[in-house]
């Protein structure tokens, strides 16, 4: 497989609720997407932010599935969801000085026009400030539409933004 740059897009000094990548083409198997985040928000007890996904500016027919686990309160979480899916976790502005979250996104079948789409995400953040501590999660999900995508959204959930230097990298892969 081979991964080749579509875009990259990093935030600047004002910060951004969202992330968009539009015009991807249709000439890759999959999509991955190498992301490098911080929010501007408090996180809450589980010490991290979540992100969100939109697929062509659709947020309906989606589920998730994940598994979360925060090393602060030795605590694992998992579930299923059908509402505001997050695909990952974000540093918050209470986390270590200058500590981004990375994450991966990995979109399968997404130029198809006859299937689902399904999406897998993992993701660690770093942290070492007070009772908020590393934590990390895996999820999956699935876009309930054969539309292909041509645009993809990153976001934050509620108001919080990405603050400067959070980063993106869209990459289509091929089977080379």
């Amino acid at each position: 497989m081979a991964y080749n740059i579509i875009a990259t897009s990093t935030v600047g000094g004002g910060g951004s609720t969202s992330i968009t990548f539009n015009s991807i083409p249709n000439t890759y198997k999959d999509l991955a997407i190498f992301v490098s985040t911080r929010t501007d928000t408090v996180a809450n007890s589980d010490g991290d932010y979540a992100i969100l996904e939109s697929f062509n500016s659709n947020t309906s027919n989606r589920e998730q599935r994940f598994l979360y686990i925060n090393r602060g309160t030795n605590s694992v979480l998992a579930g299923y969801t059908t509402s505001n899916v997050a695909l990952g976790w974000s540093n918050a502005s209470n986390h270590s000085s200058n500590a981004f979250c990375n994450g991966f996104i990995y979109v399968f079948n997404y130029a198809s026009t006859t299937l689902q789409k399904s999406v897998q995400y993992d993701s660690v953040t770093a942290n070492t400030t007070g009772s908020y501590y590393s934590s990390g999660g895996i999820a999956s999900g699935m876009w309930k539409n054969t539309s292909a995508i041509t645009s993809l959204t990153i976001s934050t959930a509620s108001a919080a933004k990405f603050i400067q230097y959070s980063t993106a990298t869209l990459y289509g892969i091929s089977e080379e």
